[in-house]
């Protein structure tokens, strides 16, 4: 989940801007393990796993693992695009210290989207992944403080996995409150608290059909899954970029998009800079326009100014290009179900979408749209690493078979659709029973239905009587019309003197139309 993070505020009324006010540069440095912090914390791993239990994909739209916060436990967003651990409660934790110290957090790729979260930063004992943080930094957050979607039912909260502390919010405003607590979050204390550990962590994600949970994939910190370890021998993909807007992710080079065989390595300015944030939290893509246009059409509909309607069947071959290594993406994540028309036909979108606010020409955000077909390393690069010149990197091995995908599309396309329609059609009779005002739109994710001639026989038979009411009402009042008109004429010749003009009828040519037609397009 993007996040924007260069302003800070000691204050809870104070927003995280995208204005970025404060610039914070990457540091390509090295960091010491033994450095003299007096704000450690201690962290002791658990002898029996060092995965992350209960990592589970939620449509496709969440991956989500188990966190336990004061001995109490909760499912998480797992999100590479944030920095700094968040969970919703009714009231504060038992055993957990407040330190009075608040934070506002905003999420978005512009600040029209106005998702946010807000509350006081606490400390408390936090288990994940196998570890054990004595004093782990959070923000309890109060529901009333989340705004509308930013997590589902179920999900209580987000863990940050960007890669540097110097870009947390809780970091910066417990340093600048003078508090004395470590502000890393919990994989920094982690890797600071272990120097024997690999500062890295890896996740393969799962994909899903229709709109279930299941199991999420792999997550582990430290050595990566062992039947894919050859991902460490991938090119090492420094993290970075000249712009402090994306520098603070996990941003990495990209050479290439090819789509549909055609190969583009420039972006809409015609510069070869192509750089790719890569974002767990993001459940699609977002790219240059420009390439949107040409996956799914420049003269395509519209569902809001991000996303374009799609034939559900459209079969769209892309590939991305890293350190010289092609990493297709399944045709089958490249659209996406959105919505079910009252005539029981699914109404989908692109599932990469154009990329507005003001991030610098060549910028993707490549969020799970992308992330399912490539199994991920994440390596901080702190502590006692040999590739401590480079700063954080990525290495990436792809996961996905272009020419098999492409050969099990249609199929698999079919059995996905299948699944979509039989969930949304179950949820739609559930939130629409005793409403008949929304018969001509779709039932899920406010999405319009693209054609308005897929009516049933009953709604034409109902046209038709509408029809006849309205003939008759028409024929009554161009009656009462006849009639009135009839009755001017007779007075209008009794009394020829008299005229009609309207007030300041002298000056009505140089005054503005009051109304006039107008057109636009529905936005949700």
């Amino acid at each position: 989940m993007y996040q924007r993070l260069l302003s800070f505020s000691f204050l809870a009324s104070t927003v995280l801007s995208s204005a970025f006010a404060i610039h914070i540069p990457l540091r390509r440095g090295f960091v010491s393990s033994r450095d003299d912090s007096p704000h450690k914390v201690t962290v002791t791993k658990s002898s029996t796993s060092n995965d992350l239990s209960g990592f589970v994909n939620y449509g496709d739209f969440r991956y989500i693992g188990n966190i336990t916060i004061a001995g109490q436990s909760y499912e998480v967003i797992l999100d590479t695009g944030s920095p700094d651990l968040w969970v919703v409660t009714d009231s504060a934790l038992p055993g957990a210290v407040n330190t009075s110290v608040s934070v506002k957090l905003n999420y978005g790729t512009d600040a029209a989207d106005g998702s946010s979260i807000h509350g006081d930063i606490f400390t408390a004992e936090v288990e994940f992944a196998g570890f054990t943080i004595a004093q782990q930094a959070y923000i309890d957050v109060q529901n009333s403080t989340v705004s509308d979607g930013l997590v589902a039912p179920g999900i209580s909260g987000l863990i940050g996995l960007s890669p540097l502390t110097e870009t947390s919010p809780v970091a910066s405003q417990l340093k600048e409150a003078n508090y004395n607590a470590s502000g890393y979050n919990t994989l920094q204390n982690i890797f600071f608290n272990d120097p024997s550990i690999q500062p890295q962590f890896t996740i393969l994600m799962s994909r899903n059909d229709g709109l279930n949970e299941t199991s999420g994939g792999a997550f582990t910190i430290g050595d990566p899954v062992p039947e894919l370890a050859s991902i460490q021998d991938t090119p090492i993909l420094p993290v970075g970029s000249d712009s402090p807007l994306i520098a603070q992710h996990w941003t990495v080079h990209m050479d290439a998009i090819i789509i549909n065989g055609q190969w583009y390595n420039t972006s809409s300015s015609g510069a070869a800079n192509l750089s790719a944030i890569l974002d767990t939290g993001t459940p699609t893509a977002l790219v240059d326009p420009r390439f949107v246009d040409i996956m799914y059409g420049a003269n395509a509909e519209q569902i809001d100014t991000d996303y374009s309607v799609v034939d559900c069947n459209a079969q769209v071959n892309i590939s991305l290009v890293f350190g010289e290594n092609e990493f297709p993406i399944n045709p089958i994540d490249a659209i996406q179900p959105v919505a079910l028309a009252k005539n029981g036909s699914l109404i989908c979108k692109g599932a990469i979408g154009r990329l507005a606010g003001s991030f610098p020409d060549g910028s993707l955000l490549l969020g799970d749209t992308f992330l399912r077909n490539a199994y991920t390393l994440y390596n901080l690069n702190i502590g006692n690493s040999s590739q401590a010149e480079i700063g954080p990197y990525v290495q990436m091995l792809s996961t996905t078979d272009a020419e098999a995908a492409a050969q099990e599309f249609a199929q698999a396309n079919q059995e996905r659709l299948s699944a979509f329609a039989a969930a949304l059609s179950e949820n739609s009779t559930s939130s629409s029973s005793g409403s008949d005002d929304d018969d001509d739109l779709s039932v899920a994710g406010g999405v319009s239905s693209p054609s308005a001639s897929s009516s049933s026989s009953d709604d034409y038979s109902a046209l038709m009587r509408n029809s006849y009411i309205i003939i008759g009402l028409m024929a009554g009042a161009l009656f009462l019309l006849i009639v009135i008109a009839a009755m001017l004429v007779r007075r209008a010749r009794a009394s020829p003197q008299r005229t009609y003009r309207p007030v300041g009828a002298e000056k009505s040519d140089q005054l503005p139309l009051q109304y006039e037609t107008f057109a636009a397009t529905y936005k949700d």
